[in-house]
């Protein structure tokens, strides 16, 4: 297998959909989708696509510290008001900081997501499939 140039052949990743097929991070290329979103190439169909951090299987270490570093540059800013940032306090704060600490585990951003279960709003970190913590019980 012959990867492209700007590839690390230490970047490699597995999907839940294709199993232990290897695919590859361009390091080198921001895909400019949805927030989180990385570029990556298939070497078996020659190709690339962008994926998150929800949809990988399995990763080397070398990736691990690579889609860390990625989420952390990529973390939306936090919520404003009129007058500049929003008190620590603010119910609107608070929502961010719980999306932004499950975004790093997901790697999903999507504003205006909803369970789809029954329909209420759920974090933009939450990938698709997945329903509020209310209809899955561990809400506060």
């Amino acid at each position: 297998m012959t990867l492209p140039e700007s590839i690390d052949p230490l970047l490699w990743f597995t999907t839940k959909k294709y199993g232990e097929e290897r695919r590859f991070y361009f390091w080198t290329i921001n895909p400019q989708t949805f927030i989180g979103r990385m570029y990556a190439f298939d070497p078996n169909k020659n190709q690339s696509f962008a994926v998150s951090k929800f949809e990988i299987a399995s990763m080397s270490n070398e990736s691990q510290y690579f889609v860390s570093g990625f989420l952390t540059g990529n973390e939306p800013p936090p919520p404003k008001c009129e007058d500049g940032r929003l008190a620590e306090d603010d119910p609107g704060m608070i929502r961010w900081r719980r999306a932004v600490k499950l975004f790093s585990s997901t790697g999903a951003w999507k504003d205006g997501r909803v369970c789809e279960k029954c329909g209420g709003e759920i974090l933009p970190s939450t990938p698709p499939g997945f329903v509020c913590e209310v209809c899955l019980g561990i809400s506060d």
